[in-house]
């Protein structure tokens, strides 16, 4: 109603068509209204074009995107620095202080002083480690971004395997006391 009333009305939208082949195309218009000497709408033109490479890629996009978002294992991303760029929604409410604390965490224990020099000085890519949190075992898989200098850190729970390794470790020492009496 708008593009009929008002002068230098102009409109963008995207939406999809139907080729005649039977093809869905996604598509971007713009549209925009010419007015007479006495500011009335006479004229409108436009252009409309297909965008459907540019929805598509942007559909790859959000589908790699939630990948760590539904991990259900903590993952975060810190840069040289020290700072938390990135909590996964699992690290977030596995470490709901991690960004507060910072390098103080346990999560990010020894990041200064041992992980950073790996990555930074011996040009290390991919880093393992164990650190244990307020009880919890998690195995640590770090990967060093070049590009952008960040360290992105894959967690995994192994409290449980950690615990029958301790249970382990107590019957191997009694056996051998006894081996030993």
């Amino acid at each position: 109603e708008k593009m009929r009333s008002e002068c230098d009305y102009a409109v963008q939208r995207e939406y999809r068509i139907i080729r005649s082949d039977g093809a869905f195309r996604w598509v971007h218009e713009n549209i925009r209204n010419s007015c007479d000497k006495s500011g009335k709408p006479q004229m409108v033109e436009g252009a409309m074009y297909d965008i459907s490479d540019r929805k598509k890629a942007e559909a790859e996009v959000m589908r790699l995107a939630s990948f760590p978002e539904v991990n259900p294992q903590p993952i975060c991303e810190v840069s040289l620095s020290g700072k938390v760029t990135y909590l996964n929604p699992a690290a977030q409410k596995t470490f709901p202080d991690l960004e507060e604390k910072g390098l103080q965490h346990p999560w990010l224990s020894g990041f200064e002083s041992e992980l950073v020099p790996l990555f930074e000085r011996e040009n290390r890519q991919y880093w393992n480690r164990e650190v244990q949190v307020a009880g919890a075992w998690f195995e640590q898989n770090m990967y060093f971004v070049l590009s952008s200098r960040i360290i992105r850190i894959y967690g995994n729970d192994i409290t449980k395997r950690k615990l029958v390794e301790q249970q382990l470790n107590v019957a191997n020492q009694q056996r051998n006391n006894i081996i030993e009496f």
